[in-house]
């Protein structure tokens, strides 16, 4: 294709402007999506943890009607693999069932648990642990109704089991009931003040709320957890305090340096705060965590983009697009890219499947590439 000097000249001058416009539209359009996750136990990655764990009472609670040293003794019995008729023991003791109940819980036995709960009732229908841990098996059963039903029984007989208000808690969240969630969880921490996970679901609870000021004052109430300052970078990141959501980023990263979502943030930190080597580097981290992290290969392909490392961005901008085929910022890039290799018809392409994908910013790029195309 011959190409007119003044034609060139013109789209160079588009270029520059949509470069500009185009690559920091690829940013606008992933940062946010970055930043809105909240990382707690029922929403953080589904490969990294099982959401909002439920919590078992151990079964450390011995009652009048066994002696420490004979439940300790049955105890022993079960935990060593020896049978599981221990029970015969004390065939008319809820304690020991109890026991064997925590024991088959542990082993993943979900309904054998459930046997000997259900046993330890009919010597003890008051015996509120006995309830608690119920709930949590009917939970891993899927069957909510009944795990809330026995929530509540537990704490109609035994207000101050805070593990239960705090396993309450999540059974809410499932049924989208926020207020009552808070509820569950701020009782959870008014018993025991020092229950960190409670707090962070709290400041979870709140975050998801928009309550980004209580938010906060909960997750400082969990030192040293990784994913509780990345949570607040995110609040501060939403509330436009670029230094403070760096030092949050960084702190989460001293904990947990494989974080690869605190890697990316940080990139993006030091991309509006106009630092793009250390957002390169935060966005080469956050790859090496994890190559199929689409994200940071999304945005890396426009860093490159508009230095002029076209090669690079290809490479990136391809993997992004092969982990997300409706990703259209990372199309728009390869299109950028395309022109200033002078691939013209691979622009066109590129420029047309962003469009296609709701992406303005390759519109304009797309009519020009057609006009001059026109000109041949």
């Amino acid at each position: 294709m011959r190409r007119g000097r003044g034609t060139t000249i013109s789209f160079i001058s588009i270029f520059l402007v949509l470069l500009v416009l185009g690559c920091t539209g690829a940013f606008a359009q992933t940062d946010m999506e970055a930043k809105s996750p909240v990382f707690s136990f029922r929403d953080i990655i589904e490969e990294e943890t099982t959401p909002y764990s439920r919590k078992s009472i151990s079964g450390e609670l011995l009652r009048d009607e066994i002696g420490v040293l004979q439940i300790d003794f049955f105890f022993e019995v079960i935990s060593d693999g020896a049978s599981f008729e221990a029970c015969k023991y004390a065939p008319d003791n809820a304690v020991v069932c109890y026991r064997i109940g925590v024991i088959k819980g542990l082993s993943g036995r979900v309904d054998d648990e459930i046997a000997y709960y259900e046993k330890a009732l009919e010597f003890d229908p008051v015996f509120p642990e006995v309830y608690a841990n119920l709930g949590v098996a009917y939970g891993h059963k899927g069957m909510i109704e009944e795990e809330k039903e026995h929530y509540l029984k537990a704490l109609e007989l035994d207000p101050g089991l805070y593990v239960t208000h705090y396993n309450l808690a999540g059974v809410y969240r499932d049924m989208g009931l926020r207020a009552e969630e808070i509820a569950s969880l701020k009782e959870a921490v008014r018993i025991n003040p020092g229950y960190a996970d409670a707090h962070y679901e709290l400041g979870s609870a709140y975050e998801a709320e928009g309550r980004y000021e209580e938010a906060l004052e909960e997750y400082r109430k969990v030192p040293g957890n990784a994913k509780a300052y990345y949570n607040m970078g995110v609040i501060y990141g939403i509330k436009g305090m670029l230094d403070e959501e760096q030092v949050c980023y960084t702190k989460a990263l001293r904990i947990d340096p494989a974080m690869k979502e605190a890697h990316y943030n940080l990139g993006i930190v030091h991309h509006l705060k106009g630092e793009y080597d250390k957002e390169v580097k935060e966005y080469s981290e956050a790859i090496k965590i994890d190559g199929d992290f689409m994200p940071a290969h999304t945005n890396l392909a426009a860093v490159y983009c508009s230095r002029g490392l076209y090669g690079k961005a290809i490479q990136h901008a391809e993997r992004a697009v092969t982990l997300d085929p409706g990703n259209a910022p990372a199309y728009y890039t390869l299109a950028v890219a395309s022109f200033y290799r002078k691939n013209y018809e691979e622009a066109i392409g590129y420029s047309e499947k962003a469009v296609e994908l709701g992406y303005l910013a390759a519109d304009e790029l797309l009519n020009e590439l057609r006009s001059d195309r026109g000109q041949e």
